[in-house]
């Protein structure tokens, strides 16, 4: 086994921005989600973008006396990153150049959320297929 690698350091910046448009009607929604993530590091010949699309359909519903959704869908995650460097490795230094891509773009999602009280909810989402992705969050509506 390979140990005692330093560590790499480096510095930049991150900008993203994106939007969901949402769709309802009686008990069943639609969502579709749009985000694009920019990184400038130090250690990048390029810029690494990455754009999510997410679409999900779903049903609201009752479980005895909570509240709560299902729901299905799919994340499309686009990612280019062209990486060139150096790396300090005593006695000599090593240069890499490394160019990344995702080998699966798409993945899909199941998902659900539970309304424990009028104003604490919890969700899960998880990605499967031959990309795997768990989510889970805790929301305070006040």
């Amino acid at each position: 086994a390979l140990t005692n690698f330093p560590p790499i350091s480096y510095e930049g910046d991150v900008y993203g921005a994106g939007a969901i448009l949402a769709y309802s009607k009686g008990r069943w929604w639609g969502t579709l989600d749009y985000s694009y993530t920019e990184a400038d590091l130090d250690i990048s010949a390029s810029e690494i973008t990455t754009h999510t699309i997410s679409p999900r359909i779903g049903t609201t519903g009752n479980i005895g006396k909570l509240k709560g959704s299902i729901w299905i869908g799919g994340m499309h995650q686009d990612v280019d990153e062209h990486q060139l460097g150096t790396v300090p490795f005593p006695p000599a230094t090593v240069d890499y150049d490394v160019k990344q891509h995702a080998e699966e773009e798409w993945n899909f999602l199941v998902g659900g959320s539970l309304n424990l009280t009028k104003h604490i909810e919890i969700a899960a989402e998880g990605g499967f297929g031959d990309r795997e992705q768990v989510m889970g969050n805790l929301t305070f509506r006040f």
